[in-house]
C-alpha cells in the first residue's frame, strides 16, 4: 500500500523514522474504507490494534459508569486512535464511529509497540500527543465542573470552528454536529442546548440552519469565553 504509507511518512508521528521502517510500518498497514455512521472500535473491545484517519471525519465517545454517553473527541485527517489499548493492553475505554466516509489505515497495536521502542522519535512524539490529550482532557473536565451550559457551548463552537479554520464573522460549520451531539460534548440536555443556541441567534452572534451553524459576531462568540 505505497499511497499509505507515502500518506503515514507525512505525519510527525513517524517524522525521524527511516524509509526502510517506513517501508514496513507501510506493509503491515491495513487500509479499511468506511462509510457514515460504521463503527470502527466500540467499547470494552479487546483488539489492540491502532488507527490512522486518512480522510473523512470520526467521533470518540467514551461512555460513563451510569451508562450515559459523553462525546470525547473529534477524529480529523491525521489524527491517529486506539494506542492506549495497544499501549496497556487493556479493553477499549471508547467507542469510535465514523460520521462520514473515509478511509483509514490499520496497524497491528503490537508491531506499533515494537515501532515506539525501537524508534526513539516515535517514542517521544507519543508521549507528547499523550500527554497534550491529557491536558485537554483536564481543561475540559474543569471546564464542565464550572462554566454555565451557554458559556460550555460557546467554548465547544470556538473549538469546532477554529479547528476548521472557519472561526470568524461569516465562518460557517457546515455540517454541524446536532444538538444531541452537542449536548452530548459538553455534557448538557438537549433541549438546554437548543435554548442557548436560540438565545445566540437572538443576539445576533450566529445563525442556524439544517446542520449548519454560521458565526455572525465572533467576537461576541468568543467574549464568555475568553
Amino acid at each position: 500500500m505505497p499511497e499509505t504509507g507515502h500518506m503515514l511518512a507525512t505525519w510527525p508521528l513517524f517524522s525521524g523514522v527511516s524509509a526502510t521502517v517506513m517501508q514496513e510500518i507501510e506493509q503491515r498497514c491495513t487500509l479499511i474504507n468506511v462509510n457514515k455512521g460504521q463503527p470502527i472500535v466500540s467499547h470494552g473491545d479487546t483488539d489492540t490494534n491502532v488507527y490512522f484517519q486518512l480522510s473523512g471525519q470520526s467521533v470518540a465517545v467514551v461512555i460513563s459508569h451510569e451508562g450515559k454517553e459523553l462525546s470525547f473527541d473529534e477524529i480529523r485527517p491525521g489524527v491517529y486512535f486506539g494506542e492506549l489499548s495497544a499501549l496497556t493492553r487493556q479493553p477499549r475505554s471508547a467507542s469510535v464511529t465514523a460520521i462520514t466516509s473515509g478511509r483509514i489505515a490499520m496497524l497491528d497495536g503490537s508491531f506499533f509497540v515494537d515501532v515506539a521502542r525501537a524508534e526513539p522519535s516515535v517514542g517521544a512524539q507519543l508521549a507528547q500527543d499523550m500527554a497534550f490529550r491529557v491536558q485537554r482532557l483536564t481543561e475540559r473536565l474543569f471546564g464542565l465542573s464550572t462554566q454555565k451550559v451557554d458559556e460550555r457551548l460557546r467554548g465547544a463552537l470556538v473549538r469546532i470552528a477554529a479547528e476548521r479554520g472557519v472561526l470568524m464573522d461569516g465562518g460557517r460549520i457546515d455540517p454541524a454536529p446536532t444538538h444531541a451531539a452537542l449536548a452530548s460534548h459538553i455534557a448538557a440536555e438537549r433541549e438546554a442546548v437548543s435554548r442557548a443556541l436560540t438565545r445566540m441567534s437572538r443576539e445576533d452572534i450566529i445563525r442556524t440552519g439544517r446542520r449548519m451553524i454560521e458565526i455572525i459576531d465572533v467576537n461576541g462568540l468568543m467574549r464568555k469565553h475568553s
